[in-house]
């Protein structure tokens, strides 16, 4: 009894100190800096991608001028970190004030970094 007490501690002390604005937020992370990497060699890249990230409703939304996707979000926390995932070929990693993120696609064999700052809405 004494050591399920105690895990039941422990387990409510990590739900305390997790920021209300990791669990209960929208997001919207504008992209300022790109690099496209493929075949051993990277190169600048344009950032014209933005996102919402909706972790209420559990959804990522990656948008350009063309419109916006939505995907499925499975994001958890770590330390002073955002993990992400939203599709087999993306990752999204944030830290928790917002001010810096960077995301990680695939497109056939390249993969395209994405650096940015995001803001809470």
């Amino acid at each position: 009894m004494e050591r399920t007490r105690h895990s039941l501690f422990f387990v409510g002390a990590l739900i305390a100190a997790i920021p209300s604005s990791a669990l209960a937020e929208t997001w919207r992370c504008d992209a300022t800096r790109a690099v496209t990497c493929a075949d051993g060699a990277c190169n600048p890249g344009n950032p014209t991608i933005w996102l919402l990230v909706d972790f209420d409703a559990a959804t990522y939304s990656r948008c350009d001028d063309k419109g916006c996707d939505l995907y499925p979000l499975n994001a958890m926390v770590s330390g002073v970190f955002i993990n992400a995932s939203y599709n087999p070929g993306a990752f999204f990693k944030a830290l928790q004030d917002a001010s810096q993120f960077i995301e990680v696609v695939t497109q056939q064999l390249q993969t395209i970094t994405y650096f940015g700052a995001c803001r809470i809405q």
